[in-house]
This record gives C-alpha cells, sequence and structure tokens, in this order.
C-alpha cells in the first residue's frame, strides 16, 4: 500500500514538475527557478530510489523521472538549462534503473521503450559533446531497444504507460514517437558521415508516420534528414525534391505548441539552404535563393532566441544559421555578413559552458574575420582569430597530431593562413598551410568514398598551389594542382551527372 502511494505521488510530481517547467520556462529570469525545480525533484528521487530494488514498478517511475529531469538540465531536444554534464549523471542514473526492470523483464514493452528514450538521450549529449566512441554505442543501443519494443506486439494485456510520450495502446502514437527516435537516430548517423545508415533511419521514420495525420511534423524531420544523407551522397535532385516536400508538410503540420513548431520548421529550412549553396559543400550552386532560405531561419530562430535569455538550443541555431549565410554572404556583401557573424558570436557567447559552444564560437570568430579583412579591419580580423586559438587550445582541438577537414581548427588555421598570405607574409601562410595539410591526411579522411570533406581538402590543395606560384615553387605548386584535379576526377567517374562536381574539376584545372 505504501508503496503504490509513492508510485502515484511520483507521477503525479513528474507530470506537476513538467507542467510547471513548460509554464515558466519561456519567462524572463525564470533560470533560477527552475533550478530550484529541478533540485527538489532530483533530492525527492534520491529518496526514493532505495525501494527500486523491491518494486519494478517504482524503479520505472523513478528512471522516468530522472529522463525527465535530464531533459530540463540539458539534453539539446527542447529548451534547456545548458548542464550537459548534470543531464548525462541523471541519465545514467535512469539506465541503471531500467536496465534492472529489463533484467527481471526483457520483454516488458514499457521498460523497453523508456530505454530506449534514455539511450537516445545519452547518444544526444554524447554527439553534442563529440564523446564520438559513446555516440555509436548509444545510437545502436536505441535502435536494439526500438527494435525489440516493436517486436513485442501491443495488446490490452500489455499497453505502455508513459504520459505525454505515448497514450496506452495507442498504435499511431507509438509509430509516431518511435519514428521521431529513428530520425535523431540517422541525424546521429549522418552526423558521423554513415550516409547509408543514416538514410536507412530516416526512411524507416517515414515509413512509421506517412499515413498519420496528426505526426506529419515527425514525417517532415524524417523526410529532412533522407534529404541530407542524399546531400552527402551527392544525389542533389533528389536531396531538393525531399527537402521541399519536407519544408510543404512542416509548414502545413499541426503543433502543440510554438516551441514544437519551431523546432519542427527550423530543419528543412536550414537543410534546403545548404543545399542550394552550404559553402564549401556538394550544392546546386543558387546562392540567392540559399541567402533568402537562410535569412528566413536566421529570423525565426532570433526571434525564438530572444523570448528567453536562458534558451540554449535557440542561441546555438542561430549561430549555426549565421554560419552559413555570413559564408555566403562575405564576398559579396561583407558588412551584411559581418553582421551576420557577430549576431551568431553575440548569441553563442550567451550560452553558458559546454565545449561544442566553445568550438562553435571559435569558428565562427575565425569565419568572421574574411569579412573583416573586406572591410579593412585587419588587425580586428587578426585579434579574433589568436581568439579563436586560444578557444581551441583550451579545448585541446590545437595543437593536435590530427586535424579533421570539418573541424573548427581546421577552419581557424586556414583563416590564419588565408590573413597571413593577404597581410603579404607568404612564408609564413604557407609553413601554416603545409602543417595543416599534414595534420588533415594524418586525420585519415576518406576522400574516395566520402564526398564531404572532399571541397574542403580540395581548398586546402587551391591554398598551396597559389602559394607555391607566390614562392615560385612551381614543381611543387603542379603538384598541389594534381593533386586537387585527380580529386575531383574521382567524384566526376562516380558522380557523372552532379554539376557541382563538374564545375570544381573544371576550375581546378583552369587554376594557375
Amino acid at each position: 500500500m505504501l508503496a503504490e502511494r509513492r508510485f502515484d505521488q511520483l507521477r503525479q510530481l513528474s507530470n506537476k514538475v513538467i507542467d510547471l517547467d513548460a509554464a515558466i520556462r519561456t519567462l524572463p529570469g525564470s533560470v533560477a527557478a527552475r533550478r530550484r525545480l529541478v533540485a527538489a525533484s532530483l533530492e525527492y528521487l534520491e529518496g526514493l530510489s532505495p525501494g527500486a530494488r523491491r518494486d519494478l514498478k517504482l524503479g520505472q517511475e523513478i528512471a522516468d523521472g530522472y529522463w525527465r529531469m535530464a531533459r530540463i538540465q540539458g539534453v539539446n531536444a527542447e529548451f534547456n538549462l545548458g548542464d550537459p554534464a548534470k543531464a548525462e549523471d541523471s541519465l545514467r542514473k535512469a539506465d541503471g534503473l531500467i536496465d534492472a526492470v529489463l533484467a527481471s523483464r526483457p520483454q516488458d514493452r514499457g521498460a523497453l521503450f523508456r530505454s530506449a528514450l534514455i539511450a537516445h538521450d545519452r547518444m544526444i549529449l554524447a554527439d553534442t559533446e563529440d564523446r564520438h566512441a559513446d555516440v555509436l554505442v548509444h545510437t545502436r543501443r536505441t535502435v536494439e531497444r526500438l527494435e525489440a519494443f516493436s517486436r513485442q506486439n501491443s495488446s490490452r494485456n500489455n499497453p505502455v504507460h508513459l504520459d505525454s510520450i505515448l497514450r496506452p495502446g495507442d498504435p499511431q502514437s507509438e509509430r509516431s514517437s518511435t519514428a521521431l527516435l529513428y530520425s535523431n537516430v540517422a541525424l546521429t548517423y549522418i552526423n558521423r558521415h554513415l550516409y547509408t545508415d543514416g538514410a536507412r533511419y530516416a526512411r524507416r521514420g517515414a515509413d512509421l508516420v506517412t499515413s498519420i495525420p496528426p505526426a506529419q511534423d515527425v514525417l517532415a524531420g524524417c523526410l529532412s534528414l533522407l534529404a541530407n544523407a542524399l546531400r552527402y551522397q551527392g544525389d542533389l535532385d533528389a536531396a531538393l525534391t525531399n527537402i521541399r516536400q519536407a519544408r510543404e508538410i512542416s509548414e502545413k503540420a499541426t503543433y502543440a505548441s510554438e516551441t514544437a513548431r519551431f523546432f519542427s520548421q527550423y530543419g528543412p529550412m536550414f537543410r534546403e539552404g545548404l543545399i542550394l549553396d552550404g559553402a564549401e559543400a556538394v550544392n546546386l550552386g543558387r546562392p540567392d535563393e540559399a541567402i533568402e532560405v537562410f535569412q528566413k531561419a536566421l529570423d525565426r530562430t532570433e526571434a525564438a532566441a530572444s523570448k528567453d535569455p536562458n534558451d540554449a538550443a535557440s542561441r546555438g541555431r542561430v549561430g549555426t544559421v549565421a554560419r552559413e549565410l555570413g559564408d555566403i554572404l562575405r564576398d559579396r556583401d561583407p558588412q551584411r555578413a559581418l553582421a551576420v557573424y557577430d549576431l551568431g558570436i553575440q548569441r553563442l557567447g550567451e550560452i553558458k559552458g559546454g565545449m561544442k559552444t566553445g568550438r562553435d564560437y571559435a569558428t565562427m570568430l575565425a569565419k568572421s574575420s574574411y569579412a573583416l579583412r573586406r572591410l579593412h579591419r585587419t588587425s580586428e580580423a587578426k585579434r579574433r582569430i589568436d581568439a579563436a586559438l586560444v578557444i581551441l587550445k583550451n579545448t585541446k582541438d590545437y595543437p593536435a597530431e590530427r586535424i579533421l577537414p570539418s573541424s573548427p581548427a581546421c577552419t581557424t588555421l586556414r583563416a590564419l593562413g588565408d590573413y597571413e598570405a593577404d597581410a603579404g607574409d607568404t612564408h609564413r601562410a604557407l609553413a601554416i598551410y603545409e602543417q595543416l595539410l599534414e595534420k588533415v591526411i594524418a586525420s585519415n579522411p576518406d576522400l574516395l568514398n566520402d564526398l564531404r570533406d572532399t571541397p574542403k581538402l580540395s581548398s586546402i590543395y587551391g591554398a598551396l598551389h597559389y602559394l607555391y606560384r607566390r614562392t615560385g615553387e612551381s614543381s611543387k605548386a603542379e603538384m598541389m594542382k594534381s593533386r586537387r584535379v585527380e580529386l575531383w576526377r574521382h567524384w566526376q567517374e562516380v558522380l557523372p551527372r552532379n554539376t557541382y562536381i563538374r564545375g570544381q574539376l573544371e576550375a581546378a584545372e583552369q587554376s594557375v
């Protein structure tokens, strides 16, 4: 009787905490209240946890409580307090409790889905913090739990009780929630350059909800991710078709809140911009259309960020969109580009803590140096590059034996090399680029099978070709040109109808 009463109290507390947090999260100055709310809830959960060993039902509810607190603390799936380390600690506790339930009841559908949710959120945290090994561990665990959950047929005797996540015994709700997790699995695989896996789970998620009217926002997200995987594989026409279908669906879908609308519509809009003209990426070469789409995405993310000074998720998205829009504008309109970069820098600077935020901030500082140089503000450009290098030293990304082509360290060192070349110190610029190429090659980029990093390495070859020509080292210059041409010739054979690749090959062959 006591256990049942505690069970009911815990469920009521959990629901009240979530409702209260949702009510205050967008209010100015609410962060302190939200932190106290979480602290009080965690204290209560800690007090109940010893009883979970004797009562598996109570254990599930306590695990669900920890999962909910982690989402408020710092999982980048909704507005949060920006405390990823505390969120991971809560999820670890939730994982242990659910594992104990599954050890006794391996076919318990509620426990299986809770386990998938926990693994999913640990996957997001690991991805946000670039804990590469942990990412794939949690991603595979998410898939395993979802597949085990789907194998257990839903019935009145085996309902899933996850308030506000799944409606008990509702097949459409189960399919929608499962599809949402598959979509984030797809995103994680794509972020790890595993595009075939990413496309597979994006399609799996889309197939689950195509015929479910209330889940059209989930369908839009899955199609958006499928488009992204296709883009990285070089199929730009199919990517554009899918992303525009995703945007159309997301604009027409109904949402439980404006927050849900914002999160759902952001992805398709941002990815359409990348497909149209993402900087140093395979794209359709349609910058005017890309600028229009990116500006709309920036306006929406900035509107969301301005409503709540503690909304880390929206601030991160402002930074991401500002980076892409600034890159397109920096040569054609450096003044506007600088304003866009500065907005991204401002919003990223308002996020408290986090390795990823620091890296993103460094990237924006380095990229903004190009617009500053075009505006003849060279001293300020150099200060920003130096500040970016300090951040990357603190995050232990630089110095490094290996540097990934898409990393903040690569972006920052290229900005430094280009700054030195523009300032007239060709030999200094050459030394920076030579060292950079050595470290990028040491990272073993799969350039013959992964198109994603090819444009960036091509740019490094192009810069070295130009610098060797300036120093009179013609044989080295020709070697860099030859490597660049060979790279694009390979991809021309793989994707003969890709206009971006054809254009890059022509530019490489005609470089002097």
